[in-house]
């Protein structure tokens, strides 16, 4: 509705989303001005539907044919290389795509199916800025496969939106120290024992003591899902935590964890409603009566989460801050009724991979702070191979993307405690950050506190940082334009240690510091030396080989290499070795 008041000139990257269910309607006036932008050079990211416009596609590079359901197209699958290069097959439903077809574009993936393929994204280098266009809804289907093509759209997302800010991008990493991902553990349904519940077997017990204790080992806490009171009204059996006659050991366990830095959910309060035969805690809805099939009102909702934040604080002298919706069956006043309660953080599943103020079907409505999973359970069997999706697949991904990979785990056999450990290993491999679910949830917020403005200026890029207090270890990450490198960077006038990494072609410093109220960070940016393909400031035989291994190749190629490109015609040729011998020998 804003297009038309709206100066996309100033802008170094405009992204526009259209969702499969509902018709983007763009007009000519607009796309008018859509255009003017990215042929002032800036960069444009189209996803899903409202392309057809033939002065849009033009611009893209494209010819656009048509919209509809992949199974009318024969499209079940879309083939595109991820982050690390590789070539990777996803699913496609039967979701309405773009069929498309190349006017100047390169195609970057394909959809494809037993007897049609055609492009499913396109990238193309105008005179001004570049533009890419994915023919698909890309937000549908994120977490939808309990294998490694889970979080695969996240990112290709992630990787699009890299490539359409070639002038640069500073953002608010989300972990501190510079982190590349974070990693979550919590243990499910955790009762005080119980004839229903495994808890109530000294071998389950005994186990979950390993558990904590090799998590501990390793660095990392554990998050105790906790039932403040077991109850089988049925039975008449009720059990509570105080209880030292069977079920101290278990609570022992529970206070090694937060003695190791864990945390506590509130996992409801007794985690059951009704009377029947299978009304007991672990097993049963607590918010939902099915019985009647009526949601509990708000002030019994209230009832529920006052009565579990206070016998948890009060038996292990916390103050809980986390909520969890036993079974997750919950509405509106669920989350109202655990924050009228004091409760902060939400620890639940909604298909999402960032913390977010949403949740599920957008039950949260901002009142409070959910924290996703964003791994699946444990299953209790068949688990030959489980582990190698995380280790191989969701793992090294959520690395990629700056992911949170939250797992929940019920601690049901030793198979399942093999497994686990087989994917603690490999993340403790990796650059995680191991916070408890209070930490993240606090650092979240205070990182949602900082207010930042950056804008580019010359030679220089400039961040403008102001936070009410001091933020320890907060970092930025710094996406470098192409074609440049970093001279320098100053906080506040004086010069700050940044480190480097380069992924999927592009460059990108990370910059670690206490921000305290207020901080201006200056980027100061040096034209690279020309045929200096590795960055090491130097032209030297190695440059050379970088051009011979991507010699002959485009953009979209296997072996492209963005940086050998050096007089960035689009193609990697012998003009470009001829450019790399001139400046042979010559440095920064």
């Amino acid at each position: 509705s804003n297009i038309l008041n709206t100066d996309f000139t100033k802008y170094s990257q405009i992204v526009v989303a259209g969702h499969a269910m509902e018709l983007l309607e763009i007009n000519d006036q607009e796309a008018s001005k859509i255009v003017n932008a990215l042929k002032g050079g800036t960069d444009v990211l189209w996803i899903g539907n409202g392309i057809w416009l033939s002065n849009l596609a033009n611009n893209f590079g494209i010819k656009f044919i048509s919209h509809r359901a992949a199974s009318i197209l024969g499209i079940n699958a879309l083939e595109w290389q991820d982050l690390t290069g590789n070539n990777v097959s996803m699913l496609i439903e039967d979701e309405y795509i773009a069929e498309i077809q190349l006017n100047g574009a390169t195609a970057e993936a394909y959809f494809v199916g037993d007897k049609n393929k055609f492009p499913a994204i396109t990238s193309f280098k105008t005179a001004g800025g570049r533009a890419v266009y994915i023919g698909f809804d890309l937000f549908s289907f994120w977490k939808q496969y309990n294998d490694e093509k889970t979080w695969n759209r996240v990112e290709m997302f992630v990787k699009y939106l890299r490539k359409t800010s070639s002038k640069g991008l500073v953002t608010l990493h989300p972990y501190p120290n510079a982190k590349r991902a974070a990693f979550s553990v919590r243990f499910e349904d955790i009762t005080p024992g119980g004839s229903q519940m495994q808890q109530n077997d000294m071998k389950w017990v005994r186990r979950f003591d390993k558990s904590v204790s090799y998590l501990a080992s390793k660095g990392i806490p554990s998050n105790i899902a906790l039932v403040s009171i077991y109850a089988y009204p049925f039975a008449n059996e009720y059990h509570y935590w105080n209880e030292t006659r069977w079920n101290g050991e278990l609570r022992a366990v529970v206070e090694k964890a937060m003695d190791s830095g864990g945390s506590i959910i509130a996992h409801g309060y007794t985690h059951q409603n009704g009377n029947g035969r299978d009304d007991f805690s672990g097993d049963d809805n607590e918010m939902y009566d099915e019985d009647v099939r009526r949601w509990l009102t708000l002030s019994e909702q209230v009832q529920k989460t006052d009565a579990a934040k206070s016998l948890i604080s009060k038996e292990f002298k916390i103050d809980v801050k986390s909520w969890e919706t036993p079974h997750y069956l919950s509405n509106a006043d669920t989350y109202i009724a655990a924050k009228m309660s004091g409760f902060s953080f939400v620890s639940e599943s909604d298909t999402k991979i960032f913390p977010n103020y949403y949740g599920y079907l957008n039950k949260l409505n901002g009142t409070l702070l959910m924290i996703p999973e964003t791994a699946f359970n444990f299953p209790e069997d068949n688990l030959a191979g489980f582990s190698d999706r995380y280790t191989k697949g969701t793992l090294p991904r959520m690395e990629r993307i700056n992911g949170n990979f939250f797992i929940f785990y019920h601690n049901t056999n030793e198979e399942q405690f093999t497994s686990l450990t087989e994917v603690v290993e490999e993340a403790t491999k990796r650059d995680f950050w191991f916070p408890n679910i209070d930490e993240y949830g606090s650092y979240m917020e205070n990182l949602r506190k900082v207010q930042m403005n950056s804008s580019i200026d010359g030679n220089k890029i400039i961040a403008y940082l102001k936070y009410p207090g001091t933020l320890k270890n907060l970092t930025l990450k710094v996406r470098i334009p192409n074609g440049e490198n970093i001279g320098n960077i100053l906080k506040d006038g004086n010069p700050i240690d940044f480190t480097k990494e380069s992924v999927d072609g592009i460059d990108y410093a990370y910059l670690v510091f206490d921000l305290n109220q207020l901080s201006t960070i200056e980027i100061f940016l040096d034209s690279p030396l020309q045929g200096d393909i590795t960055h090491n400031c130097v032209v030297d035989i190695n440059d050379l080989v970088a051009v011979a291994l991507a010699f002959g190749s485009k953009e979209g190629n296997v072996n492209w290499n963005p940086n050998a490109d050096v007089n960035e015609d689009g193609v990697i040729n012998i003009i470009d070795l001829v450019m790399v011998g001139e400046n042979f020998g010559k440095r920064c």
